[in-house]
């Protein structure tokens, strides 16, 4: 296993800013017309700090957390966050007593592992909530068949002490771009295996760009924003400005040494960049 270590004693410091923050999540929240609005903090918040940046959105906003791996769940859970949290991959089905214990929303793909999961659910401290993942054109994590899907809710109706069907969602691979027709493709296949399948409490399909610029054609009652919040543009400017964000991040540091260059010097490995007479190398740490 391998443990990153902090540097702690250098001058770099990042820092998040809570009001934008809190801004970006109100312009999301606005845009999507949503009552429910998740923040995906995944990969250690994109960079940006788990701990740090969910303790942002909570008091930005934000009504619930969404991460890749359970480890990521059970930190959050561990410092304290009683906010609903979503873990979008799936996750080894020996955990699922785990899984239930710390109330975790947990996203299944399959018929089979429901059958694997169950019976480390017998001394689980409440039914394993979980949230059924639709592949409709992403091509990762999904039910592709009816079939399959109604196995698995008939699987949970007959077992409700061990699973709660509690959420319904896919993912859309493009949904912040002038081209529109696989995002309708993809809709397309949403409707036809979910219009007559029953709806679970939790309906989610709205990432960053479906829910700014798709949300009169989806479900957008509950949306796992991402790259919005965090400041940044889901089309990078294509369908609209940025400047309706604000940045979240501030990088402060200090220089540790200047030299003045002589022409044809070589700045850094590989001689990427070769110097003019008089120009400045000004390194930072």
């Amino acid at each position: 296993m391998v443990h990153a270590v902090t540097a702690d004693h250098r001058p770099t410091k990042l820092y998040i800013s809570q009001h934008a923050v809190t801004h970006n999540i109100a312009e999301t929240r606005k845009a999507a017309h949503a009552k429910t609005v998740f923040l995906a903090v995944k990969a250690n918040a994109y960079g940006f700090g788990l701990l740090e940046m969910s303790r942002a959105a909570v008091n930005g906003g934000a009504d619930g957390l969404a991460v890749a791996v359970l480890d990521e769940a059970l930190t959050l859970r561990q410092h304290g966050f009683t906010v609903p949290i979503l873990v979008m991959s799936i996750v080894m089905p020996q955990y699922a007593e785990e899984l239930a214990d710390n109330d975790l929303i947990t996203t299944v793909a399959s018929d089979q592992w429901l059958h694997d999961a169950q019976p480390y659910l017998a001394q689980a401290a409440r039914p394993l909530k979980v949230s059924m993942g639709i592949d409709t054109g992403m091509g990762r994590i999904g039910y592709r068949s009816r079939k399959e899907m109604d196995a698995s809710l008939q699987f949970m109706q007959d077992h409700p002490h061990d699973f709660n069907y509690y959420g319904l969602m896919t993912h859309f691979s493009q949904a912040d771009s002038s081209e529109v027709d696989y995002f309708h493709k993809q809709l397309a296949r949403w409707h036809e295996l979910t219009d007559t399948f029953p709806h679970p409490p939790m309906v989610h399909v709205a990432n960053s760009g479906a829910a700014m610029y798709h949300a009169d054609e989806i479900p957008t009652d509950v949306i796992r924003a991402g790259t919005v919040v965090y400041g940044i543009e889901p089309s990078l400017g294509e369908l609209r400005d940025a400047s309706y964000l604000e940045p979240v991040l501030t990088l402060t540091t200090q220089l540790i040494f200047v030299k003045q260059m002589h022409a044809g010097d070589g700045i850094s490995y590989g001689h990427i960049y070769e110097a003019k007479e008089g120009e400045w190398s000004v390194p930072f740490r």
